[in-house]
């Protein structure tokens, strides 16, 4: 199983699995896109942790973004992930609450 992030949508891949198929129904706002072979999710923290929670899959990238921005921190830039880990560090050292 394969979660990944890309245009402002969270992409879910597997293998055809009817069971997991069902599951995968049961959450909100749940798309299948023929294109790409993957089931789609508005790239939101509530899509996101219904997926985790459901299936145990993350992207580190996004578990980062959403600690960040929890707390109103905008980036102007899209940062790459090592930046997005750097950042996270820096500001937990000077004793922000993430």
């Amino acid at each position: 199983m394969k979660l990944f992030c890309k245009n402002q949508k969270l992409y879910l891949q597997f293998p055809y699995d009817e069971k997991i198929i069902e599951k995968v129904k049961e959450l909100p706002a749940a798309k299948w896109d023929k294109t790409c072979k993957a089931w789609t999710f508005p790239a939101t923290s509530v899509c996101y942790d219904n997926i985790k929670e459901k299936f145990g899959v993350k992207i580190d990238e996004f578990e980062i973004k959403k600690k960040l921005t929890l707390k109103n921190y905008k980036f102007k830039v899209s940062l790459y992930q090592h930046q997005l880990e750097a950042v996270y560090f820096i500001l937990k050292k000077w004793g922000f609450e993430l």
